[in-house]
């Protein structure tokens, strides 16, 4: 526009029957904008704006028009179909632009009495930002129009804002009054004032956030804010050290709050002018995604000018119990730092029963260079599972031991980190380095160098049961052109080794000849290749190369060549069988984001087998196609003497989806002596958005099951007996989960013979099976028992008609049983009806008769 007359006359007037931005934003949703209107009118100076509409809630039905042309004969007929009436709320704009760097919003609603969001005020841009705001939210619904998790809110905001571009303090008013939103059904509220006084400090009255029982509350006064308040670290503590404040936050209910954590946590911050600054902090039964912690509780005491003052005396002491995840388990953990500027040291250890990690870390900060110089000497111990035994666990444990003390120089300023020269020991092996040096380039560089490293050390890293026996040696070198990021070059090579694979029926060792690890990477591109040799040929070959804006292009190749599939077994403890054969010629395309395979993956002379589970799959051949981001998978199996196929393709896309499909016939099912079933099977499982869909049909026409009698001394549970979560109702990652659905239809018989607790029977019937996601399986149907003998009364009777009948918990069905003994001209028997935790048990008889002579019948068949 700088071209064109500030007083070139400007008249804009849009307008949109329905505005759907959807029809742009693939796989976003979004509000549509009925009846939409703005009108511009003015010149680049002063512009007047207006803008009016309805905005259709996300959910609602969407009007739409259509045309309908039919024949009659040789007569058309047109038919204009009316649009389908739509709740929306109203949208009113009214803003003017002056100067072109004021506005002034002089009002805006969305949505009406009881739902509505209100604004009105200033915004001034031309020197610096003057910001002069009112909110008002009446019971406003927005995640009614926009997706997001704020379910309503409440109340009013104020705000006055101005920052000039001469560097004079910022002056700020902001009141909230009684504001209230709703988050994932729970209540939110937030109240108090921020504003300059007098002396252009920050006043903090009564800052007040809570939700449910947790809250976060400040009081106090803050040092006026200007450009240079947070320039430099230096700079950023001495506004702090100027600050009279305390604040509070008090968590009991972690799980209540729209996190992935469980738990309680405290803290309090206490700032005093001239004081050092006091900092407690506590947690009890915490959990998140990344680590759990029983209990911790922290104390500091920092001065807020500790990099400038060499006398300043500070401590931060921090205790903890119970830390586990990302593979650490500690069952105690303690901090201890304490110090000034010019001479400070800090010591870590955290110890368990197979862990314990170390270090130790003292050096000074030399304000002049901004630069902290030290030493650094870490310690760590892993040892295996404790059941191996204490002389076994302790030969195959890694210890790392820093042989000296590693030198350090770290500047503040962004220039390059000083390593000093050092060695590890991990067990026998050592890691070394000479320290900075300089390079045939002039540049430089760190170099290190691995020697006589045992992969057996690694085994209490290593899942149960899977052993890697072998050397590894190799260096890796750091570069630091000069103007340049820095480049790294990385070559392990190992000799010949063999890799243990424990499995309960068929134990796997694989023997290789050779392995070798290589790495470049440079602030372009990241190349990295493995080479695993077995007689003479590769087992396993891959290439791969990230390179592009943050590495996110992908390009390279994996190749398999007869890669027993056993090795695995150790990485799923839960099955019982794992055996075969895999191959696969990959190219590997895409990005990081959405990477794209082409080429094959097949399964040869598969086995599988689920510890404590009937079903056993031999045999099994399955091929996989890979197409940019789909696999198409096309198999066959056998159980017993039955056989199946598996056939499906996923898309790993974001997010991931696929259809799997299994179907059999004639399949074994066997753990003698107890079991040995016939089944024929079609099932179909869709995953698509984090939830998978199972349906279909399972039938179980024939076979045995043989229930085994109870102990002499084993106790009944009483009724009132339930068991709870262990897991205390803890909340787990969202992202992580996986819905499960499934509805299958399930028949039973008609040569189905059940033996056991004093009853045989051969049954039949129908159960449709449904499980909602997170919900327990139910059923509904019938099973009869066609015919049959129960032992009652110390006689063996016949099962004359019986049947279980399910509508809910399949823990639960309704049985209706009469089993009797034809006594002369009579029948005598039993009933059981009722719910079958809870059934009900009378005699009967045909003729009626006293129920002694029922059971004198029953017993002596006279």
């Amino acid at each position: 526009v700088a071209p064109l007359s500030p007083k070139l006359p400007l008249t804009i007037n849009l307008q949109s029957e329905t505005l759907d931005a959807s029809q742009w934003l693939k796989n976003v949703e979004i509000a549509i904008v009925e009846n939409l209107a703005v009108i511009a009118q003015g010149d680049l100076d002063n512009l007047d704006l207006q803008l009016r509409g309805d905005v259709a809630p996300m959910g609602a039905a969407r009007a739409k028009a259509s045309v309908h042309v039919t024949e009659q004969g040789n007569k058309k007929v047109s038919e204009q179909v009316s649009k389908k009436k739509t709740v929306t709320v109203p949208i009113i704009a009214v803003a003017q632009l002056q100067n072109r760097s004021e506005i002034l919003l002089e009002q805006f609603k969305l949505g009406a009495s009881g739902n509505q969001l209100s604004a009105q005020g200033k915004i001034d841009l031309s020197e610096g930002l003057l910001a002069k705001l009112q909110l008002g939210f009446d019971n406003f619904q927005p995640a009614s129009l926009l997706p997001n998790p704020v379910e309503t809110m409440q109340g009013n905001v104020e705000l006055n804002l101005a920052y000039s571009n001469d560097g004079s303090p910022i002056k700020v008013d902001a009141r909230l009054d009684q504001i209230a939103l709703g988050i994932d059904g729970e209540r939110y509220t937030a109240s108090g004032t921020i504003k300059n006084d007098a002396q252009q400090n920050i006043r903090i009255s009564r800052i007040n956030i809570r939700a449910g029982q947790n809250s976060v509350e400040a009081d106090g006064i803050l040092a006026p804010i200007n450009a240079e308040s947070f320039s430099t670290p230096e700079n950023t503590m001495r506004w702090l050290g100027a600050a009279s404040l305390n604040a509070s936050m008090a968590f009991p209910d972690l799980q209540s709050l729209p996190i992935e954590a469980t738990g309680a946590v405290n803290a309090s911050l206490t700032l005093r002018p001239g004081q050092a600054a006091k900092i407690v902090a506590s947690a009890e039964d915490f959990a998140s995604n990344a680590i759990a912690l029983d209990t911790m509780q922290l104390n500091a005491a920092l001065h807020t000018d500790f990099l400038s003052d060499s006398n300043a005396q500070n401590q931060i002491k921090l205790q903890g119990y119970g830390l586990r995840g990302n593979g650490v388990s500690l069952d105690e953990v303690a901090l201890l730092a304490s110090g000034n500027a010019g001479t400070h040291q800090l010591v870590f250890s955290g110890d368990g029963e197979e862990q314990h990690f170390g270090l130790q870390l003292q050096g000074r900060y030399i304000h002049s260079q901004s630069k902290w110089q030290g030493s650094l000497q870490p310690t760590a111990s892993i040892s295996p599972p404790a059941q191996e035994g204490t002389k076994q666990a302790q030969r195959h444990a890694i210890h790392v031991q820093s042989e000296q003390a590693i030198k350090l120089n770290i500047p503040l300023n962004g220039s390059k980190l000083s390593v000093g020269a050092f060695c590890l020991s991990i067990n026998e092996a050592r890691l070394c380095s000479d320290g900075d040096s300089i390079n045939n380039n002039g540049d430089p560089e760190l170099v290190f160098r691995l020697a006589a490293l045992d992969l057996e050390a690694f085994r209490a890293l290593l899942p149960a049961g899977l052993l890697w026996q072998g050397m590894l040696e190799g260096s890796a070198t750091v570069a630091y052109p000069a103007q340049q990021a820095p480049t790294m070059q990385l070559n392990l090579v190992g000799s010949a080794g063999t890799i243990k694979s424990a499995q309960k029926r068929t134990p796997l060792e694989l023997d290789y000849e050779s392995i070798s690890l290589a790495l470049n990477a440079n602030q372009e591109k990241l190349q990295a290749s493995v080479l695993v040799q077995r007689e003479q040929q590769p087992l396993l070959q891959s290439a791969l190369t990230l390179s592009g804006k943050q590495f996110q292009a992908l390009s390279g190749q994996v190749s398999i060549s007869a890669l027993p599939l056993g090795l695995f077994a150790p990485f799923a403890p839960t099955l019982e069988t794992l055996q075969g054969q895999v191959d696969a010629q990959l190219n590997i395309g895409g990005t990081t984001a959405a990477p794209q395979l082409d080429g094959t993956l097949d399964l040869l002379n598969g086995q599988v087998k689920v510890s404590n589970n009937a079903l056993a799959l031999e045999q099994i051949a399955l091929h996989g196609q890979f197409t940019d981001a789909s696999l198409a998978l096309d198999g066959s199996f056998r159980a017993d003497k039955g056989t199946g196929e598996i056939k499906g393709n996923i898309d790993f896309s974001k997010p991931v989806a696929g259809v799997i499909t299994l179907s059999g016939k004639q399949l074994g099912i066997r753990a003698e002596p107890e079991l040995g079933l016939i089944a024929d099977l079609d099932l179909k499982a869709t995953l698509q958005a984090q939830r998978l869909t199972i349906g279909g049909e399972v039938a179980i026409p024939e076979g045995k099951i043989e229930l085994v009698t109870l102990p002499a001394d084993a106790k009944k549970l009483s009724r009132d007996v339930s068991f709870v979560d262990p897991s205390g109702g803890k909340k787990t990652t969202a992202a992580s989960e996986l819905a499960i659905e499934a509805k299958v239809a399930l028949a039973l018989g008609p040569k189905l013979l059940l033996n056991g607790f004093d009853a045989s029977a051969t049954l039949a019937g129908q159960l449709e099976l449904e499980q909602a996601a997170g919900k327990a399986p139910t059923g509904s149907g019938e099973i009869k028992i066609l015919e049959g003998k129960y032992r009652g009364f110390g006689q063996r009777l016949e099962v004359r008609t019986g049947s279980l009948l399910f509508n809910g918990a399949l823990a639960e069905p309704n049985i209706y049983l009469e089993a009797i003994r034809r006594a002369e001209d009579a029948i005598a028997g039993i009933r059981v009806t009722g719910p079958a935790v809870n059934p009900r048990v009378e005699p009967f008889s045909e003729p009626s008769m006293p129920d002694d002579q029922i059971i004198y019948r029953i017993i002596t068949g006279r």
